[in-house]
């Protein structure tokens, strides 16, 4: 079922009510959850709280939908402020508070032990409730920031980072699709940087820093510049049906090949040891338990290419996970950063590798290189 998104309050925070209800004992049944994962205690977040109820109202009128589609609850998260890059949605339809909190307790999804920010909410019609929580991981804090700036207006992103997370980077997608890395400015603490609105349209703007996995988006956001935001998204509340994942590496490698087309540039030559590379790595996250660039025991992708004696003088990888081959690519393509190295015109083979987590839930890893050789 289609839903529409009825209003825009795009940098206008409303006043946000507090967790009231069968809210107040779903955020119990999420601590009790994360305390068994070896979590903490969640931090209400009133934004992310908000979200849900809004993720809730949509899933009552979607009567046959039992998880949202994280299209709709990012976007639901983003237009009230949220910046985190991860929304990770978890929702039950109820008509006892009891068998809802069971479920709570019970599932992995809500009771994440990695989310810091936890939002939870509640819709009724009828006997029948949804409670919908939505959990992030947030790495940064972002001051505010203009939604909508002027036309040739530079605005300051400036943020500080969680510990643990270094090596702050922006990156921007501009209205034409191309992607700009921003120079950073000196600062004691936290981080800045001066971004510059010259064009009309759509500006998406990453944030990345160095984690402990590797480097990984810590904030998003959007600008929009003489033209308004998105107010009225459809998107389908229910997920993607699961896709073969024997397919999706080769299909990956074909939108690969569409995006580099739109934007002029030449095909990625498909290359078996890169793809073996990304494969391993991909499943290594699968057995390890980890999702990022930096394995545990197989290390960087420097690593791993010095490991199967190969040598590139430009490499770049992408990690991104989803149901199916369009998602992940669409996932990669919202992402400046990522975007950046799928666009790199000095870059000229790849290898697709790809590991299913569970049905409908794919983890695909991309390796790019210039002219790899043997190094042995």
């Amino acid at each position: 079922m289609d839903l529409l998104f009825w209003v825009a309050l795009w940098g206008q925070l409303p006043s946000l009510p507090a967790p009231a209800g069968d809210e107040v004992r779903g955020f119990d049944a999420v601590d009790s959850a994360r305390r068994r994962s070896g979590g903490s205690a969640c931090r209400e977040d009133r934004r992310l709280t908000a979200a849900a109820r809004d993720t809730s109202r949509a899933l009552l009128e979607a009567s046959d939908a039992d998880l949202p589609d994280t299209a709709w609850t990012t976007f639901a998260a983003r237009r009230l402020g949220v910046t985190d890059p991860g929304v990770r949605p978890f929702a039950v339809r109820y008509r006892r508070i009891d068998e809802a909190l069971r479920r709570i307790r019970e599932a992995p999804a809500a009771g994440d032990a990695l989310a810091t920010h936890c939002g939870i909410g509640v819709a009724a019609s009828g006997e029948t409730r949804v409670l919908t929580v939505l959990s992030v991981r947030r790495s940064a804090a972002i001051d505010p920031f203009p939604v909508r700036p002027a036309l040739g207006q530079a605005a300051l992103l400036s943020g500080r980072l969680s510990r643990g997370y270094e090596h702050p980077r922006v990156f921007v997608t501009r209205p034409d699709g191309t992607v700009e890395r921003v120079l950073m400015l000196p600062r004691a603490r936290g981080f800045a940087a001066s971004l510059r609105f010259d064009e009309v349209g759509s500006h998406q703007i990453e944030v990345m820093a160095d984690g402990a996995s590797g480097p990984e988006p810590v904030a998003i956001l959007g600008a929009w510049v003489l033209t308004p935001p998105p107010d009225r998204p459809v998107v389908l509340v229910r997920p993607d049906l699961p896709e073969d994942p024997a397919t999706v590496a080769g299909r990956l490698h074909e939108l690969v090949g569409v995006a580099r087309a739109r934007a002029g540039l030449p095909a990625l030559r498909p290359d078996a040891r890169l793809a073996r590379i990304a494969r391993e790595h991909a499943v290594d996250m699968r057995g390890s338990r980890f999702f990022g660039h930096v394995s545990p025991t197989r290390g960087s992708l420097a690593d791993r290419m010095r490991a199967v004696g190969l040598w590139s003088p430009r490499v770049a990888e992408n990690v991104a996970r989803g149901p199916s081959a369009e998602r992940i690519d669409t996932n990669v393509m919202a992402s400046p950063a990522h975007r950046a190295n799928v666009l790199d015109a000095l870059l000229t083979h790849v290898g697709v590798g790809v590991a299913e987590i569970a049905a409908g839930d794919i983890i695909a890893v991309m390796v790019f290189a210039t002219d790899p050789t043997d190094d042995r």
